[in-house]
């Protein structure tokens, strides 16, 4: 929108102002710093998650801290020799969750890679990296009864869904098979009923809602069409066409207090909390 000129530089800047004082926190929180190490497909999803927000806000040390992090955490941490990703072929759900890591990793290379440092052909102390990954992943997209694990204990017949991964993939290293995949598979798995899945794309659903939570209205004056959800560290940030929350628990006060003073917005706290059922509304 900024580069579009969909929103002008007075609107964008509180936006930035926020997520700026957002990933400092996500970089130094307990909740941040656990998701950081873990070695699971949690740890892949705060290096996105911390390098999208942190380029857009201009925090350029975490960018750098992000590339060194994948090379040193979800890449050692995660990837075999064969490509799997064996905390998620652990899982009850080791399809789904597979394809998931697949989309995270995937996405942090096509977020954080440069003509300089190229972390598409990065490989780990085991010579595996993310090609590895998408050359084991290609063919169970393709043809999922190939796969080499147990079966998903549930949702099994929806996926596989539109990866991500198979796009990003396939572009990087010149594997146009799967940009067919990538065309040919449907775009999201069957919601019918309700069901909770890993989303398909690497910057959704990448966690669950505070237990407690204060409202904010009026977030940024003039930005309008803006939706952002980021969870499991206990916010959400939401904007509709007829209200604009901010949903917060842990340091999600601090946080709204700490851009009232960089970006000189005013915001209006509201008692009272906001209930899941809301929460699914504006969603």
């Amino acid at each position: 929108m900024e580069a579009t000129g969909g929103m002008s530089a007075a609107e964008i800047a509180p936006v930035k102002a926020w997520f700026a004082v957002y990933v400092d926190w996500m970089a130094t929180c307990k909740n941040g710093i656990e998701e950081d190490l873990a070695a699971n497909n949690h740890g892949a999803c705060w290096v996105l998650r911390v390098a999208e927000f942190a380029q857009f806000a201009g925090r350029k040390h975490l960018v750098n801290l992000c590339r060194n992090r994948y090379k040193h955490h979800p890449i050692p941490d995660q990837v075999a020799k064969a490509g799997t990703s064996p905390l998620e072929l652990a899982r009850t759900k080791p399809y789904s969750y597979s394809l998931f890591d697949g989309d995270v990793l995937t996405g942090i290379c096509q977020s954080l890679s440069t003509p300089k440092e190229n972390l598409w052909a990065f490989k780990g102390p085991n010579g595996a990296g993310v090609a590895e990954v998408m050359a084991f992943q290609y063919p169970i997209v393709a043809d999922k009864f190939k796969r080499p694990h147990a079966k998903d204990v549930e949702y099994f017949d929806d996926f596989p869904s539109r990866r991500s991964s198979l796009l990003f993939a396939g572009q990087a290293l010149a594997h146009p098979e799967s940009i067919n995949a990538w065309k040919e598979t449907r775009r999201q798995p069957d919601r019918s009923r309700g069901r909770s899945q890993p989303a398909n794309s690497a910057t959704a659903a990448l966690g669950r809602p505070g237990t407690s939570v204060v409202a904010i209205a009026r977030l940024f004056a003039g930005v309008r069409g803006l939706q952002i959800a980021v969870s499991n560290l206990g916010l959400r940030l939401i904007a509709t066409r007829r209200q604009r929350q901010l949903v917060l628990c842990d340091g999600g006060v601090a946080i709204m207090e700490k851009v009232e003073h960089l970006a000189g917005v005013q915001l209006r706290t509201l008692a009272q909390p906001v209930g899941a059922d809301r929460l699914s509304r504006c969603f």
